[in-house]
C-alpha cells in the first residue's frame, strides 16, 4: 500500500504538466478526437499517455518514454499480422475465429476514475487478439486492471482496431518526433534560472 501511494504521489505532478501531442481516431469508439499527451518530469519526457476505452467509459494508458519506440514497433507488427490474417480469413471464408497475435508489448500503466477516486495499475500488460466473425475482421488490445490501492476496484481497458486506419492513426499519434517537437529542448529551459 505504501509503495502504491508513493508511486501515485510521484506521478501526480506529471498530470499537471501534460502537453497535447495530438489525437487519434478509432472506428469502434466512434471518435476521432482521442487524446495523446506527453508527460514530463523535471522538464524531460517521462511518459506518453493516450485515451482508451474501458468498460465504464474512458481511461488512460501511460507508456514509458523509454518504451515508446518498442510499443509503436509492437503496434506495427500487430497491424501487419492483422492484415495478413484478415486476408487468410477472407480467402478461406473463416466465420468464427479468435486467436492471440504473438506480439510482445512493453508493459504500460493504466489510470481510471471510479466515483471520485483515481486508480492506477502497472502490473498487467497488453495482449493483442485477432477476431474473425462472419465478414468482420478486427483486432483488440485488452487489459484487465486492478487498482493498486484497492484490488477490488477493477477496470477493463480495450482498444479495438476495426481497420488498418485505426492502427495507423494510433501509431502516427505515438510518434516520438511529434512528442519531442511538443517537449522542446530541455537544455533551453536550463538557461533560465
Amino acid at each position: 500500500m505504501k509503495k502504491a501511494l508513493s508511486i501515485i504521489v510521484a506521478l501526480l505532478p506529471l498530470v499537471a504538466g501534460a502537453q497535447v501531442i495530438g489525437t487519434y481516431s478509432n472506428q469502434s469508439a466512434g471518435r476521432d478526437d482521442l487524446k495523446v499527451e506527453l508527460m514530463k518530469k523535471n522538464n524531460k519526457p517521462e511518459y506518453v499517455r493516450f485515451d482508451a476505452q474501458t468498460k465504464s467509459g474512458y481511461g488512460e494508458v501511460w507508456v514509458k518514454w523509454k518504451d515508446l519506440e518498442k510499443f509503436r514497433a509492437a503496434l506495427t507488427e500487430a497491424r501487419d499480422k492483422y492484415v495478413e490474417w484478415s486476408k487468410v480469413a477472407d480467402d478461406n471464408n473463416v466465420k468464427s475465429l479468435r486467436k492471440e497475435i504473438p506480439v510482445k508489448f512493453p508493459k504500460p500503466a493504466f489510470w481510471w476514475n471510479f466515483g471520485n477516486d483515481r486508480f492506477y495499475d502497472d502490473y498487467v500488460g497488453w495482449k493483442m487478439t485477432f477476431s474473425a466473425v462472419d465478414k468482420f475482421r478486427y483486432a483488440f488490445m485488452i487489459a484487465p486492471a486492478k487498482g493498486i490501492r484497492n484490488r477490488f476496484v477493477t477496470e477493463t481497458f480495450e482498444v479495438t482496431f476495426m481497420c488498418v486506419g485505426d492502427f495507423d492513426s494510433l501509431i502516427a499519434a505515438l510518434d516520438p518526433a511529434k512528442a519531442e517537437a511538443v517537449a522542446g529542448n530541455p537544455a533551453d529551459a536550463d538557461l533560465f534560472k
